[in-house]
């Protein structure tokens, strides 16, 4: 029941982003997870800005109406959680949905913080995530001195002592992002720098790349991949080769690059167990799991990596649909290396273009996606997984999406791991495919309950 509730949060959460950025692009700042989490602010929120998109006068009047309410209705909340509709009417007030002084409104939630500071629970995490960056966003890009700006800033001092190392190397991705905003306000440094986590500009991604080596062109496309990715900023990446013996070894020392190895006498590459082992052992909230022979432009990459860490989706494709399999002459030519890639092709420098791949590259929100099953390991060898992939997420109602651009693929000969093993396990794989598909997201929730992951 706990899960349920936790899922029906974050897909109403995510709903509300992606709706928000629909009718409102980019004109509305401070709207993220925690701005939108209360139930009926939430509602409020999006309906003022379907209101402005509508220019509707009546639907403006409804969400006035639905304020006033909330405002009559908050001294019934326990002040632990009253974070979301702290965020909340902040955003209302600075983006101007309705009138008032901030210090005035939020007045009554800044005194409440000095005793809440004193008492709240230790295991209440959501509180004092909510609360952390209710906090920075009242002290953020302020200037004066008066009082009650320092005694926020004291009571976010408060709270970041309620963290631990274990918390900081969490999955939740606001959080990250936060401690990173305060490292870079100097704000009680040295409690920052005890938690260890000073995040970059760039949130820290892991690259996961599992591996079986059936032909010298694969080897010689994973070599060129790990060197393209390891330049990547903030960018860890995790190598998992799976077989009798190693037929891969590392041609540099890369400081970002973790190579493993597992003694595996299969014939059949199973891999989306090996991917769940990967992502299981990732470090960071976001991961990008990567086929050995797949690479994207950097800003594709950038932008996908930017959507999950702003809360908006939970899986993100860095390409938008088009897989472009590069022949054998380009593909020797862009390993050479010998002029930049530019993206423009001929029609000899293309073996084939899908237009709606779902395949080769994508990103994922770590706790979200093993929390949805992570990888299914009833697809047993090549096939059907990347399918089932979203249609599990869009019945549970997580947010997917896209960038621009294309996904370019090198080339490498076709051997068994690139085909169904046999008829057996087609039928078997496609088959699972139809009972996910046939399923919805109370019989989905209870099937991934059954997986041992």
């Amino acid at each position: 029941m706990r899960l349920q509730q936790m899922y029906a949060e974050q897909i109403r959460t995510h709903y509300r982003l992606s709706f928000s950025e629909c009718y409102g692009g980019t004109s509305f700042g401070y709207l993220d997870a925690h701005s939108l989490r209360d139930e009926e602010l939430g509602k409020i929120i999006t309906l003022y800005i379907y209101a402005r998109y509508k220019a509707d006068g009546a639907l403006e009047r409804e969400a006035d109406r639905r304020v006033n309410q909330v405002c009559e209705e908050m001294g019934q909340k326990e002040v632990s959680g009253l974070f979301d509709v702290a965020c909340g009417f902040l955003c209302l007030l600075r983006n101007g949905f309705v009138e008032g002084e901030e210090e005035v409104v939020l007045a009554n939630f800044d005194r409440q913080l000095d005793w809440l500071c004193l008492a709240l629970k230790e295991e209440d995490r959501d509180s004092l995530y909510g609360w952390i960056h209710y906090l920075l966003l009242r002290i953020e890009n302020k200037q004066n001195d008066d009082l009650n700006f320092i005694r926020n800033k004291q009571n976010l001092i408060c709270l970041l002592s309620y963290l631990d190392c274990e918390d900081v190397r969490g999955d939740d991705i606001l959080l990250t992002r936060d401690l990173g905003l305060i490292c870079s306000m100097r704000i009680c440094p040295v409690i920052i720098e005890k938690l260890s986590t000073c995040e970059r500009e760039d949130p820290h991604v892991t690259i996961v790349i599992p591996v079986r080596i059936d032909s010298e062109e694969r080897s010689h496309n994973l070599d060129w991949v790990i060197e393209h990715l390891s330049h990547w900023i903030n960018t860890s990446i995790l190598v998992l080769e799976a077989d009798e013996v190693p037929h891969y070894w590392l041609k540099e020392h890369y400081e970002n690059v973790r190579y493993f190895f597992v003694e595996d006498h299969d014939r059949v590459f199973h891999r989306t167990h090996y991917l769940n082992r990967l992502i299981r052992m990732s470090e960071t909230c976001i991961v990008g799991v990567w086929d050995t022979d797949v690479f994207v432009p950097e800003k594709q990459k950038t932008e996908a990596v930017r959507r999950i860490a702003n809360g908006t989706v939970a899986l993100c494709y860095p390409y938008d649909g088009r897989f472009c399999s590069l022949s054998e002459q380009k593909s020797l030519l862009v390993k050479a290396g010998k002029k930049r890639f530019s993206g423009r092709l001929s029609g000899d420098d293309v073996l084939s273009v899908m237009i709606h791949s779902f395949g080769g590259a994508f990103f994922i929100d770590r706790k979200l996606y093993l929390q949805a099953g992570g990888e299914n390991e009833h697809f047993y060898g090549w096939g059907c997984e990347d399918l089932e992939r979203v249609k599990r997420m869009e019945i549970l109602g997580l947010s997917i999406s896209r960038t621009s651009g294309t996904l370019y693929h090198l080339y490498h000969s076709r051997n068994e791991n690139s085909w169904f093993a046999d008829l057996a396990n087609e039928r078997r794989n496609r088959v699972e495919y139809l009972n996910v598909c046939g399923m919805d997201r109370a019989a989905l929730l209870e099937y991934i309950r059954s997986w041992s992951l």
